[in-house]
């Protein structure tokens, strides 16, 4: 390695929403939030892979599973697969504040303690739905 050698610090564009690491084959990247979109970076030399498409308003939490990223903004959340906004699911009541990954559930939690969980069937993140929901 060159003293030389050009780097990225990720921190410099990314918003205060937490990354998320996601893992494709024997490569890793970082998804991180700038404000109303996110960007892919591959860990390995922090390159740009990939620009989401804009969505209407800041996100405050992002999800990711298999090709599927599920951005929290307000009261829903975006599915994009890709380049592609596929779904937007609506129901909570409150911001959301998190989002996690649960084999193949979808928890989100909102600032009025409600926690939704939602069903992922297939990979492109067209069908998932609501199962069930908890007051906190």
């Amino acid at each position: 390695m060159s003293i030389f050698q050009p780097y990225r610090a990720v921190g410099m564009v990314a918003s205060e929403t937490p990354f998320v690491l996601n893992y494709q084959g024997d490569a890793t990247f970082v998804v991180v939030s700038i404000g109303m979109a996110y960007h892919v970076y591959r860990t390995s030399d922090l390159s740009l892979v990939f620009v989401s498409p804009q969505l209407p308003t800041k996100l405050s939490a992002v999800a990711v599973w298999h090709d599927v990223t599920f951005c929290a903004s307000e009261h829903n959340i975006f599915v994009v697969h890709r380049t592609k906004l596929v779904k937007t699911l609506k129901g909570h009541s409150g911001n959301i504040v998190a989002l996690l990954i649960l084999g193949d559930f979808l928890l989100s939690l909102c600032q009025d303690g409600m926690m939704k969980t939602w069903s992922m069937m297939n990979r492109m993140g067209t069908d998932t739905e609501e199962v069930a929901t908890i007051d906190l």
